[in-house]
């Protein structure tokens, strides 16, 4: 009988022992097929856990059997739940994809690169301020985009007038007309406006800010010397947005701000509005504004068409007016006298008109027809002296672009015109028109190398009241992305630039334009520069990791434009 127990006992030990089973999967990202480290499997009933390795390859063993849920997540991406019976009739390891999670910060999408790939995976070095950091910033500096780039490596925010707090980009340690400011791809924020540009760029409407640092200037020509600097708005969902803000600061500042956003059926719309007061503040009590008294508004409604699931249509329209004016505390407070005269004021008006169309073709590529005009008129006004002047800027640009397994090709042709006209005098009138021709592919050669390529052909004419000139630019560029392992990575970059000359500068803006000449028988400033970086990136724990990237950075330009006594 004893015996016949100890068998008994023995046999129910190796059934259970023969119940408990295995798995095994390889865990990648559905959108672009690679394994995900660090993503984990739970098994619901038992709570039982397993995290995969750096080839996503995950393996959890003494499942019971019968059905069981198993449930796969990353940082991010979206969880999935898939239900297994158990013993598996499959040999060998489960694929396993999942979906990129709607806020996803590590693989953020940028559009800077016309594109559309992931940062991981663009071989021009492309930053992104997005998610929570934007929110923050928003929060600290509701009025503009100013704080959002302040913390940014590499970037300056310099201010151009200590009277009313005109501020400029510098990128690299160059001045800011080498850096091309974008708003969703369209460049209406040079020349004239180029002291007030992010004075003038409400946060509340922004997706995320894409910073190239290095020559772009195979897709977006002049000015982009040393670096890109793209502000994306969001665009309508199926569910409707609507934020509101209000803010209140200790110096005198008072912000109102509403956007709102919704798609149902074939229409979309987006809607900014927001009105910002500054009182002039006068830190150390020397009656000198350190914060100029101002006022500005910006209303910008846009309207999305879908005829069909290939084609948007987009219109929009940004209207801001804005009014500043620092200096003696006792003249902004309309109480000058014969010892308290200085000021300077301020005064703006900018329009601008979108007109958008993209259509996805049968074959997988892209059409996309991009269109703006934009008037910027702005006076200056100090004791004295005036200086005012009306800015117009035409931007038209058509581009094709073709995904295949391997290759991402985009060419596209597009014209700018640039008109400036000084009130009264004339004396700087200025024009400029550029016809541009360019194309650029993305080469996925191995999984572990990626290389970009470009080349951009540019025909300029511009012209003052004392000559006209006429050049042909030849602009190649070349970016190489190298992953030598999943946490080691380099970019290496470079290319050719130019910047047609211009009297708006930041020399020229502190000085608010007065007794500069105009320009005679000057030629385009010409720049060659190289990125190179490299990057560390690790995962501590699921939700924690750590990176480290160093960047090193080259420009030469000759034919500086330089103001001279």
């Amino acid at each position: 009988m004893k015996q016949f127990i100890i068998l008994f006992v023995a046999l129910c030990a190796v059934n259970l022992l023969y119940a408990q089973h295995s798995f095994t999967a390889i865990i990648k990202s559905s959108k672009e097929k690679q394994p995900l480290p660090g993503a984990t499997v739970t098994i619901k009933k038992t709570n039982i856990t397993a995290i995969a390795d750096s080839n996503g390859l995950v393996s959890i063993n003494n499942i019971p059997a019968g059905v069981q849920l198993l449930v796969f997540s990353h940082i991010s991406h979206s969880e999935k739940p898939v239900e297994y019976r158990f013993p598996l009739t499959q040999q060998g390891p489960a694929d396993v994809y999942l979906d990129e999670a709607e806020e996803e910060e590590e693989e953020v999408i940028v559009t800077s690169t016309r594109t559309s790939r992931t940062i991981a995976n663009t071989p021009t070095r492309v930053e992104t301020i997005n998610g929570e950091e934007l929110d923050e910033k928003n929060n600290m500096r509701p009025s503009n985009v100013s704080m959002l780039l302040h913390e940014s490596t590499g970037l300056q925010v310099q201010q151009t007038s200590a009277t009313t707090g005109n501020a400029g980009i510098r990128m690299q340690g160059l001045d800011g007309r080498y850096t091309q400011l974008l708003k969703n791809g369209y460049p209406n924020f040079g020349n004239f406006a180029s002291g007030l540009s992010i004075l003038e760029i409400p946060p509340l409407d922004l997706k995320q800010v894409e910073i190239i640092k290095g020559p772009a200037s195979t897709l977006y020509g002049g000015g982009a010397i040393a670096g890109v600097i793209n502000f994306v708005s969001r665009t309508p969902k199926d569910k409707a947005v609507y934020d509101v803000m209000l803010n209140q600061s200790n110096i005198g500042q008072s912000n109102i701000g509403a956007f709102a956003a919704h798609k149902k059926g074939k229409l979309g719309y987006t809607l900014l509005a927001a009105v910002n007061w500054q009182r002039a503040y006068d830190v150390d009590n020397d009656d000198f504004s350190e914060v100029p008294k101002s006022s500005n508004f910006t209303i910008s409604p846009t309207l999305f068409y879908y005829p069909d699931a290939a084609t948007t249509i987009m219109v929009g329209n940004s209207l801001t007016k804005s009014n500043s004016m620092g200096g003696d505390v006792q003249v902004i407070g309309g109480k000058a006298d014969a010892y308290h005269i200085y000021f300077e004021k301020n005064q703006t008006t900018r329009n601008t008109t979108l007109l958008e169309l993209e259509r996805q073709l049968h074959n997988g590529s892209t059409i996309k027809l991009k269109q703006s005009y934009s008037i910027f008129n702005r006076d200056i006004n100090t004791p004295g002296y005036t200086f005012s002047g009306s800015n117009q800027n035409s931007f038209t640009d058509v581009s094709w672009l073709w995904k295949g397994k391997q290759h991402v090709f985009i060419s596209g042709i597009n014209i700018l015109y640039d008109q400036f006209r000084q009130q009264n005098t004339g004396l700087q009138n200025a024009r400029s028109f550029t016809a541009g021709l360019y194309l650029q592919d993305t080469w996925d050669i191995t999984e572990k190398l990626i290389l970009e390529t470009g080349i951009r052909f540019d025909n300029v004419t511009y012209r003052t009241i004392n000559y006209r000139k006429n050049q042909v630019f030849f602009l190649p560029r070349v970016s190489a992305l190298f992953k030598f392992t999943e946490k080691i990575s380099s970019r290496i970059g470079g290319g050719l630039g130019y910047k047609i000359p211009s009297i708006f500068t930041e020399q020229t803006e502190a000085l608010q334009y007065r007794d500069i000449l105009p320009l005679s028988n000057v030629t385009a400033e010409k720049s060659a520069g190289i990125t190179a970086d490299i990057d560390y990136k690790t995962s501590i724990a699921e939700a924690l990791s750590f990176s480290i990237n160093q960047l090193f950075f080259y420009t030469a330009i000759s034919n500086p434009l330089v103001l001279q006594p």
